[in-house]
């Protein structure tokens, strides 16, 4: 495995150190400024600054990094269920679970929102496809990294597809816009929580994060035009099952930037002859 180098834990530090100042100035400014009670203020920083901060961080430590593709899913499983429990308690204090937008809706409407938000979500990332195609952009290693190879590794990343519905959506969606939209209207609050959203995923590149930027406030405005955060939950699980399980080769970006090494199996050879550039590969 490839350490980072002085100059990459240099810059992580860097941004760590002026997220944690970012995160402070906006509790600050929330405490003054706004009526929310100590616990948004608390969460609604995190969410805004102190993830994406340590999302940016990440990036340049991760270079050259081995990657074993189970911990990472169970790991990021337990922190999306974390996420979303705090959401969940913080947000339906005084109201119940319809404080982050639980609230039911007839099987018909579900459905059709749910699948409809799905498909716009699978157009967004057909769209982009198409267009880094044109540009000549790629997918970053890490994020091809990520990809299940096998039978077990799709039935967890599955699960955690469905921890990512749940946990991001009550976090981003039905917590942080609700929250945040007395401080800066219905329109700012959609606007800001998917632009923290889209670099919450810093690992995808530039072109994830606009990627995931939009799919974000594609799931904001059904979740506010629906009135419920189902549909959200749904559509978001789905895109990433059929995303990241069944078609991934459809929706991924030809060619990876290389980087990162795999630990568990070898991509698949297709795979490998389209990657532009090596790719540190070890024999699992």
């Amino acid at each position: 495995m490839t350490e980072p180098t002085a100059a990459q834990t240099a810059l992580a530090g860097k941004v760590t150190r002026g997220g944690l100042v970012g995160t402070s100035a906006v509790v600050v400014g929330l405490s003054v400024w706004t009526a929310l009670p100590w616990w948004d203020v608390a969460l609604v920083s995190v969410l805004m600054v102190l993830l994406p901060s340590l999302a940016l961080a990440q990036v340049p430590l991760v270079q050259g990094m081995e990657l074993d593709r189970m911990p990472v899913y169970l790991g990021s499983v337990v922190t999306l269920v974390v996420l979303g429990g705090l959401a969940l308690a913080a947000g339906s204090v005084g109201e119940g679970v319809t404080g982050v937008g639980i609230v039911p809706l007839e099987a018909l409407p579900l459905v059709a929102w749910s699948v409809g938000l799905a498909a716009c979500g699978l157009l967004v990332l057909d769209g982009f496809r198409r267009l880094a195609v044109r540009r000549g952009w790629h997918e970053t290693a890490i994020l091809e990294a990520l990809i299940p190879r096998t039978n077990g590794e799709r039935a967890v990343f599955g699960v955690l597809s469905v921890a990512a519905g749940v946990g991001e959506e009550l976090a981003y969606r039905g917590y942080l816009i609700l929250a945040v939209a007395p401080v800066v209207g219905g329109v700012g609050a959609l606007v800001l929580s998917s632009f923290v959203f889209g670099v919450l995923h810093a690992y995808q590149g530039a072109l994830g994060m606009m990627r995931t930027a939009l799919m974000g406030g594609v799931l904001g405005v059904g979740f506010l035009l629906s009135g419920s955060l189902w549909p959200a939950i749904v559509g978001h699980a789905l895109v990433d099952v059929v995303a990241g399980v069944l078609l991934a080769d459809r929706f991924m970006v030809p060619g990876a930037v290389s980087g990162v090494a795999f630990i568990r199996g070898h991509s698949p050879d297709h795979h490998h002859e389209r990657t532009h550039g090596s790719r540190s590969r070890t024999p699992g």
